[in-house]
């Protein structure tokens, strides 16, 4: 199955991508010979991601801009897909740079999760 079709034929997927409360979707993909993996990233504030990675110490790296300067960080967590109240991780703001000028902010979340973005 292509992409495409692998997001729009999953009905939860296809309702939160076409959420009209969200501003902003980020997808991401990885595979190899055996499988496909989708990381779906929904924002429904005025931020926009443009690089989420994880580094050999299994801490989450999250850079992008803020889009309304009148906006803060103060917190980022990471929820569980089957129940988005259960946080699997947290980072509160002494993990978070942000430069209020140009709006550019890091956000680092220690993840004590395997392979969490193939969970």
């Amino acid at each position: 199955m292509d992409a495409h079709g692998l997001l729009l034929e999953l009905q939860d997927e296809l309702g939160q991508l076409t959420d009209k409360t969200a501003t902003h979707v980020g997808i991401g993909f990885a595979s190899n010979k055996h499988m496909v993996k989708v990381v779906e990233m929904i924002s429904v504030k005025p931020v926009m991601v443009n690089q989420l990675g994880q580094t050999e110490e299994g801490i989450v790296e999250v850079r992008g801009h803020a889009l309304d300067k009148n906006a803060g960080l103060y917190a980022a967590r990471i929820v569980a897909l089957s129940n988005m109240k259960k946080e699997l991780a947290v980072s509160g703001p002494s993990l978070i740079d942000l430069n209020r000028q140009t709006g550019e902010f890091r956000i680092q979340i220690k993840a004590q999760i395997e392979d969490l973005f193939y969970s």
